[in-house]
């Protein structure tokens, strides 16, 4: 009986995708885990590529980045995006805060949606009142293999 515990639990941590530490503040590619070697390389720390959350980059961080999206890509991933993504898009390209915002195109369908789920490659259109009274209309592409959502116009 021990023996097959051991087995089951070997097999699940092989198979189990890794998960990020809390400091981990990237998205999951194969660029992401050449940018994390060349850093390994030069001896660089940056926290925010520490995927594992041990304080130092090291090739632990590269494995556990390619096995996630290795592991996203095979077993595929889901994603969920809403108000902080969207929030963090307007502080970071606009001087004002949203007073309203909606996703109102998803994959080309018009929609009035707040939170988007999915596990496919899709893009949306965000439609964001800003607090001087203007509107701006930003799409971004959500990506649940990489786990990222990136503004692409």
């Amino acid at each position: 009986m021990t023996n097959v515990l051991l087995s089951t639990f070997v097999a699940f941590a092989l198979t189990s995708s890794p998960a990020p530490a809390p400091n981990y503040y990237s998205w999951i590619s194969p660029e992401i885990a050449e940018s994390i070697k060349t850093d390994v390389l030069n001896g660089e720390y940056h926290e925010y590529l520490d995927f594992n959350g041990d304080g130092s980059l090291n090739i632990a961080d590269v494995v556990g980045v390619s096995k996630r999206y290795v592991d996203n890509v095979k077993y595929g991933n889901e994603i969920t995006i809403g108000a902080e993504t969207v929030e963090a898009i307007v502080a970071e390209n606009y001087d004002f805060e949203a007073m309203y915002w909606e996703f109102d195109i998803v994959d080309g369908d018009i929609t009035r949606e707040y939170e988007i789920t999915t596990d496919r490659i899709i893009t949306a259109r965000i439609y964001i009142e800003l607090c001087d009274y203007s509107t701006e209309f930003v799409t971004i592409e959500i990506n649940p293999f990489e786990e990222i959502a990136r503004v692409i116009s």
